[in-house]
């Protein structure tokens, strides 16, 4: 049996963070190891910031990618803003990954202090109206 080397398993994070293969939820665990801190390090290599929802600056209009980090895995989601009513809407990031009912499996809400990985310089389209992060 071949084992991964370090450069393997940091090639292979870099693989998932640029989205080469589904993203979703990644477990960062092998070989009776967590390689979480390979990971986080790949993502700032890669042009994520260490952050908290409140502080990314996107409009309603926006979203911009993101990873949660806990327990051994990382969740792959979109920083990006609901509209629960007219005038009214809140930011967040939520997972890929959708649970039973269709919403997101993960949510941060802005004002949590866990932190995300997320990366601003990219952007996409964002219509608050839809009711999940697809």
């Amino acid at each position: 049996m071949n084992l991964m080397t370090e450069q393997d398993i940091s090639e292979a994070f870099e693989q998932i963070i640029l989205g080469k293969v589904k993203r979703y939820t990644h477990d960062l665990r092998y070989n009776e190891m967590t390689w979480d801190r390979l990971f986080t390090t790949t993502l700032q290599a890669l042009g994520y910031q260490q952050t908290f929802v409140q502080d990314v600056e996107i409009q309603t209009d926006e979203r911009a990618p993101g990873f949660y980090i806990q327990d051994g895995f990382a969740m792959f989601g979109w920083v990006r803003w609901e509209k629960f009513r007219e005038g009214i809407f809140r930011k967040f990031w939520g997972s890929l990954e959708l649970n039973s009912k269709g919403d997101w499996k993960f949510q941060v809400p802005a004002g949590s202090k866990s932190t995300i990985y997320c990366n601003q310089s990219i952007v996409y389209t964002n219509d608050v109206n839809l009711p999940q992060g697809l």
